[in-house]
């Protein structure tokens, strides 16, 4: 990188100078998967309590002509207002994908925004393609300054990183050149955030953050089209997105952010979920699962359990202790290993069913939460993957203790194309027909790529 350069403007001129045919295959293929998968969460999202109250907050927008389409919803939306909608919908459930070191769900805000800008111009597929493939690269590159310290001072990295990506999204498909994307990166910082505080009480807000993070991407864009500039240093500047959300809690790396870029490809490492709960307790829930269906034994005759995890997982997934053993919202459980583990013990099942206020009722999931507890793993460090095991002690004095190095749906222990479009079957079941469905996954596996406006159409309101 030139001394005269930032950070911004290498990743705006990469992003707008790398053409189709300079992405990875595997990269590509694997952006297919990610747009299928955001689809199918965000038509989950839309028959969801949270979804509803979000679909209500925009149902109501209209363009004169042309515009967008808000998913199991109307068309002909603002795109700004689609992007909102659909990337807050697609987490409305916690079931989207994340980059594992930083923790940035990265299609729900990138996938969100690409829609919306490219059905609004009828851009097509190859371009479609490109623009998720290129966009996402960026998120995760711009998260890498400084993994886990966002969460650590209560900041949603999905909120705040997905600004970037969605902004590099639209810019693409504005077709803005590398200084225009560099402004539109600029404005975008301005406009990110996003707090945890949800956590605390199991609210609904952080849902929409990825929502906010998309259309802020695309309003930058558009800001910049127009001409309004933005700083170029807004990454490792002195008032930048890190030290103004980090403020001392670690030293970022900046010069990691920008190597090799086209070389090393962060894309590969985003992990897709095959559970709808905290990414970072999937190692434990993989194990969970395998020591149920290997100890064969009921919720009755278990002890007490206790959920082996990472440090850095704690006070996410296992602490304050009360709350994750008895947590008061279907939000709130999700990012409980106690009330997880007690309700897959109980229940055999790890999906869409779960998480009700039926479950958070139960008196036999409750019994068993409360005898679940933690033990950290002093040598589990790394991020690339999120290890996790349970030691379960049963009444008849057997200990089952299975461990997960690698969560499932990461790159060291990849999902199946064969088990994400089964995702996206279960997530659109109660809300699209069959042969929509079908159509929609013939369509992201077309020869030459999704079509925007024709993904679209089939991923409306039936």
């Amino acid at each position: 990188m030139a001394a005269s350069d930032t950070v911004t403007r290498v990743l705006a001129r990469w992003c707008a100078d790398t053409p189709f045919d300079g992405i990875p295959g595997d990269v590509l293929a694997s952006t297919r998967l990610r747009i299928l998968d955001t689809l199918g969460l965000g038509i989950a999202g839309a028959a969801s309590p949270i979804g509803r109250a979000l679909s209500a907050a925009v149902g109501e927008a209209r363009c004169p002509q042309g515009g967008a389409t808000v998913l199991a919803g109307p068309a002909g939306v603002p795109a700004q207002t689609a992007a909102f909608a659909n990337g807050a919908l697609a987490e409305a459930l916690d079931f989207g994908d994340s980059h594992n070191e930083t923790v940035v769900h990265v299609s729900s805000p990138v996938v969100a925004a690409a829609l919306a800008a490219a059905e609004a111009r009828g851009l097509p597929g190859p371009e479609l393609l490109r623009i998720v493939a290129l966009a996402s690269e960026l998120t995760c590159r711009v998260a890498l300054g400084a993994p886990g310290a966002f969460h650590a001072r209560g900041f949603h990295p999905t909120g705040i990183f997905g600004a970037f990506g969605a902004a590099a999204a639209a810019a693409l498909a504005r077709r803005l050149d590398a200084r225009r994307m560099a402004d539109a990166l600029g404005i975008a910082g301005g406009f990110a955030a996003g707090l945890l505080e949800s956590w605390a009480d199991g609210t609904w807000a952080k849902a929409a953050q990825p929502g906010w993070g998309a259309m802020a991407g695309v309003l930058a864009a558009d800001l910049a089209h127009g001409g309004l500039t933005g700083p170029g240093t807004v990454i490792e500047g002195r008032a930048g997105v890190y030290a103004s959300h980090v403020q001392g809690a670690a030293a970022p790396d900046f010069a990691r952010i920008a190597a090799d870029l086209g070389r090393t490809w962060e894309n590969r490492e985003i992990s897709f979920k095959p559970y709808p709960n905290a990414h970072i307790m999937h190692g434990v829930i993989d194990a969970a699962f395998d020591a149920l269906r290997s100890g064969g034994f009921g919720p009755g005759e278990v002890e007490s359990v206790d959920c082996l995890v990472a440090g850095y997982m704690v006070d996410t997934i296992c602490e304050p202790r009360q709350s994750k053993q008895r947590p008061a919202t279907p939000a709130q459980a999700r990012i409980s290993a106690a009330h997880s583990v007690a309700e897959l013990f109980c229940t055999g099942r790890m999906d869409l069913s779960n998480y009700t206020e039926a479950s958070l009722a139960d008196p036999a999931i409750r019994a068993l939460a409360a005898r679940i507890g933690y033990e950290v793993q002093p040598q589990w460090t790394g991020r690339k993957t999120y290890p996790g095991g349970v030691r379960v002690r049963l009444r008849d004095g057997r200990t089952i203790e299975r461990i997960a190095q690698a969560n499932l749906g990461s790159r060291a222990n990849p999902m199946t194309r064969a088990a994400i479009e089964a995702k996206f079957h279960a997530c659109t079941a109660a809300l699209l027909p069959r042969e929509r469905a079908d159509a929609i996954v013939a369509a992201v596996f077309d020869e030459d790529g999704p079509d925007a406006r024709g993904l679209m159409r089939l991923a409306a309101a039936v």
